[in-house]
């Protein structure tokens, strides 16, 4: 976990922008406890720091009992809630029903924790370290330090090279539809006014003959 948190946004480079912060997948730094409470120390340490399983998970979790996190540890909690279902949730991949595409994202976090397994806990620090303050990491230096398939590697260079333009196109249509109803809401309100104007005028005028009918009647009393 402590590489998801450090890696979190290059992640989410992979996957659609909606994805990002979502409200069924929130952020680790955004939602979690670590995240919305803060800590004290050295972050490192801080997320090295337990290998109690509880903690671990109290740590990540969603800040309150609402929130779903995009990486979810609730199933780990124990004692077991579930005797089956004891897995980590990687919730953050948009629904698809396109096998290369699943099938890809299964290598990648399978890899993931492979990978965690393995490492000595020195070599993960040392690893974090180079990358914790860093405004230049990228997903391809995870990828390279975990060992992923170039296949795996050209199918994410490929899949956000097609993807990124058609969320410009959608955030622009979006945004103009967006501009047109309120343009929309701006042209009802002047014309309900403009009605109420018009009534007001109407009213007026009525009343205006109606005084002009009784005088002229002669029904006017002093």
């Amino acid at each position: 976990m402590a590489t998801i948190w450090i890696f979190e946004s290059q992640i989410l480079t992979l996957l659609r922008k909606s994805r990002n912060n979502g409200f069924h997948c929130r952020s680790l730094r955004k939602h979690s406890h670590l995240g919305v409470f803060g800590f004290e120390g050295n972050l490192l340490d801080v997320l090295l720091g337990t290998s109690e399983i509880n903690e671990v998970v109290a740590m990540f979790n969603g800040y309150d009992y609402f929130t779903r996190m995009g990486f979810q540890l609730q199933n780990l909690l124990q004692p077991f809630a579930h005797p089956v279902k004891r897995t980590i949730e990687f919730r953050v991949h948009e629904g698809s029903m396109d096998s290369e595409t699943v099938l890809n994202w299964v290598s990648f976090v399978v890899e993931l924790v492979s990978w965690a397994h393995r490492i000595k806990r020195q070599d993960l620090k040392i690893f974090l370290s180079q990358h914790i303050d860093s405004k230049d990491s990228s997903i391809e230096d995870l990828f390279k330090e975990i060992g992923f398939p170039q296949s795996t590697v050209e199918f994410y260079r490929v899949k956000v090279e097609k993807l990124r333009p058609i969320e410009e196109k959608e955030a622009e249509r979006k945004k103009a539809t967006k501009k047109r109803k309120a343009e929309e809401k701006k042209a009802r309100d002047a014309a309900r006014a403009a009605g109420k104007m018009i009534d007001d005028s109407s009213d007026g005028d009525s009343t205006s003959s109606s005084s002009m009918d009784t005088l002229e009647s002669g029904s006017l009393v002093f």
